[in-house]
């Protein structure tokens, strides 16, 4: 379930949480990772809206998806320019996201420049040498132009 935050500088805040099970396992040198826990804001006013997207990654971090959602939840009182500011030391992923968010929404060029269904990055998995480049030579002719 989403939670908002109508904010004291009208704009509202609203989070979502969703655990993104991947299709091919994303291999790293200390864990497995076979799923994925994805955070997206939304930031609405005067019916224009912005978003921002934080993936929670083990080993990248001390944030997990119990973090984001409290953090979130204490920060709700705040106006929304605040949010990513209180929440940045202890859920810095979330921060980011809330940033982002407040940015799309302040300048909509911004989206419409991240908007264009063009690939922009994938995860570059493997567990040899010769997996990683099989598995980029195929991200690349995908469209990914970072890895």
């Amino acid at each position: 379930m989403p939670a908002a935050t109508p904010g004291k500088d009208g704009v509202r805040l609203t989070l979502i949480a969703r655990r993104l099970p991947l299709t091919t396992p994303y291999v790293l040198s200390f864990a497995t990772i076979d799923a994925l826990d994805t955070f997206f804001v939304v930031a609405e006013h005067q019916g224009r809206r912005g978003f921002g997207e934080a993936t929670l990654l083990p080993g990248y971090g001390g944030e997990d998806a119990a973090t984001a959602r409290r953090e979130f939840a204490r920060a709700q009182a705040l106006p929304a320019e605040a949010v990513a500011e209180a929440v940045r030391d202890s859920a810095p992923f979330l921060a980011s996201a809330v940033a982002c968010a407040l940015e799309t929404l302040a300048d909509p060029s911004v989206w419409q420049a991240i908007s264009t269904g063009r690939p922009l990055a994938a995860f570059c998995g493997g567990d040899a040498p010769a997996a990683a480049a099989t598995n980029a030579r195929r991200l690349a002719e995908d469209g990914y132009s970072v890895l």
